[in-house]
């Protein structure tokens, strides 16, 4: 499948998404979710396979149906923009956004509060602006 033909089954899965009535989803900071993140654009992190799934952190709850997540890769990768907290598992932070519960799929783990701590803070840090 090339790039383009990517996005059709994307646009599907999104609509079906956006339309379904789901029970409402409760979810905590801290909690790692399997999420709908999708087929993005340029270097923005995909979701993998059909449907388009990636690891997500929830790092700040908005409301019941909105938070800031920070996808997961199980690839290492060393710089700034990343915190490898355990073995195969590491917060891509220059990838977080604003998400809807929609888009959760289904409950993996949550992250220890020191650990936890340690990625808001550099995320934190990462986001502060210059002086």
């Amino acid at each position: 499948m090339n790039q383009l033909e990517d996005f059709d089954p994307w646009l599907k899965l999104k609509k079906k998404l956006h339309f379904q009535s789901k029970k409402r989803i409760l979810f905590k900071e801290r909690e790692v979710w399997w999420c709908h993140i999708g087929q993005n654009i340029g270097w923005e992190e995909n979701g993998k396979h059909n449907p388009y799934e990636r690891p997500v952190l929830i790092l700040k709850k908005y409301t019941n149906e909105l938070f800031f997540g920070i996808p997961l890769s199980s690839q290492k990768h060393v710089g700034t923009f990343f915190y490898q907290f355990s073995e195969k598992d590491c917060a891509l932070l220059n990838q977080g956004r604003t998400l809807s519960a929609r888009r959760l799929e289904r409950r993996l783990m949550t992250i220890p509060d020191p650990i936890f701590e340690t990625i808001y803070e550099k995320f934190d840090t990462l986001n502060k602006p210059r002086k």
